[in-house]
């Protein structure tokens, strides 16, 4: 295992807050009134991917972060 640079961390950081904005430009781009299937499953599919995006924002901005090297 090695720790994560400060530089790697900030820069997966910047990755991951524009990924979520794309995300909630998604979203807030969907209809008010979601009456088919394949809407549903793409606001299922969009809310999923911001929960994650939100889960690894957390993870990184911790001050210690461990990577597994490659054996």
């Amino acid at each position: 295992y090695r720790y994560m640079e400060e530089d790697e961390q900030t820069d997966v950081l910047n990755n991951l807050r524009k990924r979520k904005e794309i995300l909630e430009k998604e979203y807030h781009g969907l209809p008010l009134r979601i009456e088919l299937r394949r809407q549903r499953e793409r606001q299922k599919s969009i809310e999923t991917s911001m929960e994650e995006v939100d889960a690894a924002i957390r993870k990184f901005s911790e001050s210690d972060i461990l990577i597994k090297l490659d054996e």
